[in-house]
Protein backbone atom coordinates (compact mmCIF):
# COMPACT_ATOMS: atom_id res chain seq x y z
CA UNK A 1 0.00 0.00 0.00
CA UNK A 2 1.32 3.22 -0.93
CA UNK A 3 0.48 6.72 -0.48
CA UNK A 4 -0.94 6.80 -3.58
CA UNK A 5 -3.82 4.31 -2.80
CA UNK A 6 -4.72 6.17 0.49
CA UNK A 7 -7.20 9.13 0.07
CA UNK A 8 -5.91 12.56 -0.38
CA UNK A 9 -5.35 13.72 3.22
CA UNK A 10 -5.07 10.83 5.05
CA UNK A 11 -1.86 9.97 6.36
CA UNK A 12 -0.45 6.36 7.94
CA UNK A 13 -0.60 5.28 10.98
CA UNK A 14 1.86 4.26 13.10
CA UNK A 15 0.32 0.60 13.70
CA UNK A 16 -0.50 0.17 10.16
CA UNK A 17 2.71 0.78 8.57
CA UNK A 18 4.41 -1.39 11.26
CA UNK A 19 2.43 -4.28 10.67
CA UNK A 20 2.94 -3.66 7.02
CA UNK A 21 6.55 -3.40 7.35
CA UNK A 22 6.52 -6.36 9.36
CA UNK A 23 4.36 -8.55 7.22
CA UNK A 24 7.02 -7.83 4.24
CA UNK A 25 10.31 -7.94 5.98
CA UNK A 26 9.81 -10.08 9.13
CA UNK A 27 8.28 -13.50 8.13
CA UNK A 28 6.75 -14.79 10.63
CA UNK A 29 7.77 -17.61 11.67
CA UNK A 30 11.54 -15.77 12.20
CA UNK A 31 10.63 -15.08 15.64
CA UNK A 32 9.55 -18.66 16.15
CA UNK A 33 12.94 -20.27 14.89
CA UNK A 34 14.88 -17.31 16.92
CA UNK A 35 12.95 -18.81 19.93
CA UNK A 36 14.25 -22.35 19.32
CA UNK A 37 17.71 -21.00 18.44
CA UNK A 38 17.82 -19.34 21.99
CA UNK A 39 16.74 -22.62 23.79
CA UNK A 40 19.10 -24.93 22.53
CA UNK A 41 22.30 -22.12 22.00
CA UNK A 42 25.51 -23.17 23.86
CA UNK A 43 28.71 -21.11 24.26
CA UNK A 44 31.12 -23.88 22.21
CA UNK A 45 34.18 -22.52 20.75
CA UNK A 46 32.72 -18.56 21.09
CA UNK A 47 34.63 -16.54 23.85
CA UNK A 48 32.66 -15.63 26.35
CA UNK A 49 32.11 -12.34 25.38
CA UNK A 50 30.67 -12.98 22.04
CA UNK A 51 28.33 -16.19 23.33
CA UNK A 52 27.24 -13.07 25.94
CA UNK A 53 26.19 -11.03 23.39
CA UNK A 54 24.79 -13.73 21.40
CA UNK A 55 22.39 -14.54 24.25
CA UNK A 56 21.34 -10.89 24.97
CA UNK A 57 20.09 -10.77 20.83
CA UNK A 58 18.35 -14.20 21.34
CA UNK A 59 17.01 -13.63 24.34
CA UNK A 60 14.80 -10.37 22.55
CA UNK A 61 12.64 -13.40 20.82
CA UNK A 62 12.03 -15.61 24.17
CA UNK A 63 11.91 -12.97 26.90
CA UNK A 64 8.58 -15.19 28.00
CA UNK A 65 10.63 -18.21 28.38
CA UNK A 66 12.99 -16.16 30.76
CA UNK A 67 10.67 -13.63 32.37
CA UNK A 68 12.56 -13.83 35.83
CA UNK A 69 16.24 -13.41 36.84
CA UNK A 70 16.56 -16.36 37.78
CA UNK A 71 15.15 -18.37 34.68
CA UNK A 72 17.55 -16.40 32.60
CA UNK A 73 20.50 -16.97 34.23
CA UNK A 74 19.79 -20.72 34.92
CA UNK A 75 19.45 -20.54 30.91
CA UNK A 76 23.08 -18.48 31.06
CA UNK A 77 24.38 -21.39 32.66
CA UNK A 78 23.22 -24.03 31.03
CA UNK A 79 24.93 -22.49 27.39
CA UNK A 80 28.46 -22.13 29.45
CA UNK A 81 31.33 -24.38 28.48
CA UNK A 82 31.93 -27.17 31.22
CA UNK A 83 34.83 -25.87 32.72
CA UNK A 84 33.19 -22.61 33.04
CA UNK A 85 29.61 -23.75 34.09
CA UNK A 86 31.62 -25.91 36.91
CA UNK A 87 33.30 -22.60 38.23
CA UNK A 88 29.27 -21.22 38.39
CA UNK A 89 26.96 -23.40 39.18
CA UNK A 90 28.24 -24.27 42.53
CA UNK A 91 27.37 -20.69 43.64
CA UNK A 92 23.76 -21.39 43.12
CA UNK A 93 23.54 -17.54 41.85
CA UNK A 94 20.01 -16.19 41.54
CA UNK A 95 20.04 -13.17 39.15
CA UNK A 96 21.84 -12.94 35.40
CA UNK A 97 24.38 -10.15 36.53
CA UNK A 98 25.73 -12.15 39.31
CA UNK A 99 26.56 -15.24 37.64
CA UNK A 100 27.56 -13.35 34.30
CA UNK A 101 30.16 -11.56 36.94
CA UNK A 102 31.67 -14.96 38.45
CA UNK A 103 32.09 -16.32 34.96
CA UNK A 104 34.00 -13.26 33.20
CA UNK A 105 35.97 -13.39 36.81
CA UNK A 106 36.41 -17.71 36.30
CA UNK A 107 37.24 -17.46 32.66
CA UNK A 108 39.65 -13.91 33.01
CA UNK A 109 41.80 -16.91 36.13
CA UNK A 110 41.55 -19.43 33.46
CA UNK A 111 43.34 -16.91 30.74
CA UNK A 112 45.88 -15.51 33.30
CA UNK A 113 46.46 -18.90 34.51
CA UNK A 114 47.45 -20.34 30.71
CA UNK A 115 49.20 -17.14 29.45
CA UNK A 116 51.64 -17.50 32.73
CA UNK A 117 52.61 -21.13 31.39
CA UNK A 118 53.33 -19.74 27.76
CA UNK A 119 55.37 -17.25 29.20
CA UNK A 120 57.82 -19.62 30.91
CA UNK A 121 60.75 -20.52 28.67
CA UNK A 122 61.02 -24.15 27.89
CA UNK A 123 64.43 -25.25 28.01
CA UNK A 124 65.55 -27.91 26.13
CA UNK A 125 66.03 -31.19 27.74
CA UNK A 126 69.57 -32.08 29.54
CA UNK A 127 72.20 -34.20 28.55
CA UNK A 128 74.16 -36.44 30.77
CA UNK A 129 77.32 -34.33 30.13
CA UNK A 130 75.59 -31.18 30.12
CA UNK A 131 75.51 -28.76 32.56
CA UNK A 132 72.17 -26.11 32.46
CA UNK A 133 74.30 -23.31 32.86
CA UNK A 134 75.58 -24.39 29.29
CA UNK A 135 72.13 -24.76 28.10
CA UNK A 136 70.76 -21.12 29.09
CA UNK A 137 74.30 -19.89 27.89
CA UNK A 138 73.69 -21.56 24.19
CA UNK A 139 69.84 -20.42 24.19
CA UNK A 140 71.07 -16.57 25.44
CA UNK A 141 73.79 -16.65 22.79
CA UNK A 142 70.73 -17.79 20.05
CA UNK A 143 68.37 -14.70 20.81
CA UNK A 144 71.34 -12.62 20.60
CA UNK A 145 71.93 -13.34 16.99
Amino acid sequence: MTNRSRAAGQGWIWNEFKELFLQKYFPTNIPHQKEVKFLVFRQGNLILANYERKFEELHRYAPQLVNMEEMKATQFEQGLRDDLQQSVVTFELGTYHEVLAKVQLANFKENTNNTSKLRQPVLPKKRKWQNRKDIIKQNFAKKGK
